[in-house]
């Protein structure tokens, strides 16, 4: 996940963290250090690869980024693995501006909007 090629850090990203087996404090350390990756892919990764492990660090990292209207869909799809209803009224901002998903995951804020009302993690 330190690679100096950003396609590598990306891949290597997204496919440690998409196993929750693979979880230790030097794992979810990595992962804290790539959501301050330049590649926006690489630390959306990161931020669902902590949200999924249910590591409380990534909520600060979560409010910033779903304060912004151009979020990504990483960044939602991490605030529903997560459950956090502190990310409610951030969501709920998104859904009555019009946030429209960047790829075709359908729902996907729905699903986040979801998990964080009833406080139970889409990613559990």
């Amino acid at each position: 996940m330190r690679d100096p090629d950003a396609q590598v850090r990306d891949w290597a990203t997204m496919a440690l963290g998409g196993r929750e087996d693979n979880d230790s404090p030097q794992i979810r350390d990595a992962f804290i250090e790539r959501l301050e990756d330049p590649e926006a892919d690489t630390a959306g990764e990161a931020a669902v690869a902590l949200a999924m492990r249910h590591d409380d660090r990534i909520l600060p990292t979560l409010k910033r980024a779903l304060a912004t209207p151009g979020v990504g869909n990483l960044y939602v799809e991490a605030a529903a693995g997560l459950g956090d209803p502190q990310l409610l009224p951030l969501l709920q901002k998104l859904k009555a501006g019009g946030w429209q998903e960047d790829e075709p995951r359908p729902h996907v804020l729905d699903q986040a909007l979801d998990a964080c009302a009833s406080g139970r993690p889409l990613l559990a």
